[in-house]
């Protein structure tokens, strides 16, 4: 657990951990997860990379956007994750990714599993906001700026709260 470890703790740097295959380096990451068997994901652009417990490089998934000299705009492949920033871990290892795109579910060998969505008057809907969050239950949680949103691992929202202001219950930007 990261939060016991005392802050004077010594440390050794290691050149080149976790190994990468070269040539390449990290370009823009924006967060980490670590999932129940100790491997390590990495947000990166528009790809997850994950490394086992010991640094060493498993398996890329995603494509980055190009621009395509043709039409005048950056393409961004199916493939492609759309900057994610957030990861979480249910039970069984799936990991669920936020991106500006909603929410990605892939098992833990980097298979696209769906992307989850919220169910609303018969419409889906992308689920996207600031953080997420998984409980025991495997029960995803979303926060924007003013509310939170509690779903089952499929979307079906089982429950929300909050709303702008400085009353009992609501959230200040």
């Amino acid at each position: 657990n990261p939060s016991r470890i005392p802050a004077n703790a010594p440390y050794q740097f290691s050149n080149m951990w976790p190994k990468l295959p070269q040539p390449w380096y990290f370009q823009g990451t924006a967060g980490i997860g670590i999932d129940h068997e100790g491997s390590f994901y990495v947000l990166s652009s528009n790809r997850i990379h994950k490394f086992n417990k010991y640094g060493e490089f498993l398996f890329s998934i995603g494509k980055d956007a190009y621009y395509d000299e043709k039409s005048g705009q950056y393409i961004t492949p199916n493939e492609a994750l759309y900057y994610p920033w957030e990861i979480v871990f249910d039970s069984v290892n799936n990991f669920y990714v936020m991106t500006e795109k909603g929410i990605k579910r892939f098992d833990k060998n980097g298979n696209f599993i769906n992307d989850v969505k919220r169910k609303s008057n018969g419409y889906e809907l992308m689920i996207v906001g600031n953080d997420i969050a998984m409980d025991f239950k495997d029960n995803i949680y979303v926060t924007n700026q003013y509310m939170v949103w509690k779903f089952d691992k499929n979307g079906n929202l089982l429950k929300s709260w909050g709303k702008q202001g400085t009353n009992d219950g609501e959230f200040v930007k």
